[in-house]
């Protein structure tokens, strides 16, 4: 088996899921992909890429919290898929259950939804984020992390010689950023994704990982140019 994400949740690069799978495929493998950051940002065609699972969730496009779904290739053969959860049989008996309808319903909606505005939402997102990026790596020592193939709505910038909790605490106090996966903002480690693209401890720590959204505008993005501008030179004074 093969595992990769369709798009890294940190840097927003995005994978070469096709190549992967057919790497897969050449040595009588299955290719399971996490498509949960790109789904609703970025075409998916199942089909063309040639994944034999793929896995998303509701609320990052919108919808309900605590919603799943896991897509598998029809006539897929290779694995017999074991139930986490028993009982009444639900779901084909993947996953027992009273059913969640209303979230349920909720995915699809959201689904259908970001689907509808992904083209223009995307190019929207895209121009604020290279926006974004333009002028944060004005400030002195300032690097971007990722590659050129990135989700349109991911910013990762960091600042070298400068401590990364109190970057992090002042920055938090007006926006809502992290030094590497969201749902570890509170983490005294270096993401592992950073260090392993060669970036020291500290330079690591001392990282800012913005997300933007539908409710994002032009004014944020000027906003968050500002106040962190002036909190990195803050901070290199004092220190």
């Amino acid at each position: 088996m093969l595992v990769g994400m369709t798009a890294n949740n940190e840097t927003g690069n995005l994978h070469p899921i096709k190549e992967m799978a057919e790497m897969a495929k050449a040595h009588d493998a299955f290719f399971v992909t996490d498509a949960v950051q790109a789904v609703g940002k970025i075409p998916l065609n199942v089909k063309d890429s040639g994944v034999d699972m793929l896995a998303l969730s509701a609320h990052k496009m919108y919808g309900p919290k605590g919603v799943a779904a896991l897509y598998i290739r029809k006539g897929f053969p290779k694995i017999d898929l074991v139930a986490q959860i028993t009982g009444g049989g639900q779901e084909m008996g993947l996953r027992s259950g009273t059913l969640n309808v209303p979230g349920i319903v909720g995915l699809g909606k959201a689904s259908s939804i970001s689907l509808k505005h992904q083209v223009a939402e995307s190019e929207r997102l895209f121009n604020l984020r290279n926006k974004l990026e333009i002028g944060l790596l004005k400030i002195t020592g300032s690097q971007r992390n990722g590659s050129s193939e990135r989700l349109p709505h991911v910013c990762n910038v960091s600042f070298k010689d400068i401590l990364g909790k109190p970057l992090l605490i002042r920055i938090n106090k007006k926006l809502a950023v992290s030094s590497g996966a969201a749902c570890s903002s509170i983490s005294d480690k270096p993401s592992h994704v950073l260090t392993a693209m060669g970036l020291d401890k500290a330079t690591a720590m001392a990282t800012l990982r913005l997300s933007l959204g539908r409710s994002t505008t032009d004014k944020d993005v000027d906003f968050a140019i500002d106040y962190i501008s002036r909190v990195v030179n803050d901070l290199r004074t004092a220190s």
